[in-house]
């Protein structure tokens, strides 16, 4: 469990869009709103045996910054108290886009795992295409440094804007985008391909789902994570309700039991 919400985070990170407009491959209008919260259980699965881990929860609101309208988007994840005698994981992320252009502005990541702490404040320069990152940890004093990124470069929150906003119609089974992200002081290079679409059952009924499957295409953060499989909802909300991902030992899944919206 040590990467409980970081895992569920990194599994659905998509696309880049263009630093001046919304990229061609994304639908015109946006798949999220303030007031929108999804709050996820995490299970264990061994064998027969499901065990919840703890929950996964994000929550969108908005603010003005630099008189420019902006989403912000915190995301919390948390062992339940019979995984804490294990190993406790009390995470919080939070990253603050600009919604015309869909870019991070402002990233921070407050994590405490196993009683191992993490700072990191992330301002993005993306016409200078650089970020200013404070890191902080249990073994490493307070430090600031200054990155150079690829040109839209994106945190580990701000895609999943990007993720349910993609315009899936333009792909086929078996196609992939590619893209960058910038975490604990380096640039990923990420990718996602896309499998087509299936019938997924949940307590908000059945829906028609795009599979997606995240991949690593450089450095190596996750083992397993070629091998998971993210289902986002086919509609306007494009909402991601099952996750399952294989472990070294069993699976981990993550299914959507809380949510609401300002769609109509």
């Amino acid at each position: 469990m040590k990467h409980l919400l970081w895992v569920f985070i990194f599994t659905i990170q998509i696309v880049l869009l263009s630093a001046q407009k919304r990229s061609k491959d994304l639908l015109a209008s946006y798949q999220f709103k303030a007031g929108e919260y999804a709050r996820y259980k995490v299970i264990y699965k061994f064998s027969e045996v499901w065990v919840t881990a703890g929950f996964v929860s994000f929550e969108f609101t908005e603010r003005a910054v630099d008189n420019k309208h902006h989403t912000v988007c915190i995301a919390r994840g948390n062992t339940v108290p019979a995984f804490d005698i294990f190993y406790k994981v009390r995470d919080e992320y939070a990253t603050v886009t600009e919604t015309s252009t869909c870019l991070p502005k402002f990233f921070l990541r407050r994590v405490n795992e196993g009683g191992f702490k993490i700072h990191n404040d992330f301002n993005f320069l993306h016409d200078s295409l650089k970020v200013i990152a404070e890191m902080q940890d249990s073994k490493n004093a307070h430090r600031i440094d200054t990155m150079a990124i690829p040109p839209n470069t994106q945190d580990i929150v701000s895609a999943i804007l990007y993720c349910r906003s993609l315009d899936y119609k333009k792909l086929d089974s078996g196609q992939q985008y590619n893209f960058s992200i910038f975490l604990d002081n380096e640039v990923f290079q990420v990718g996602v391909k896309y499998h087509g679409k299936q019938s997924i059952s949940t307590d908000y009924g059945d829906y028609i789902c795009l599979v997606l499957q995240p991949i690593l295409l450089t450095g190596r953060i996750f083992s397993e994570v070629d091998k998971m499989r993210i289902y986002m909802t086919d509609d306007e909300r494009r909402l991601p309700v099952y996750i399952e991902s294989p472990l070294k030992v069993g699976r981990i899944v993550a299914v959507l039991t809380k949510y609401k919206t300002n769609f109509k």
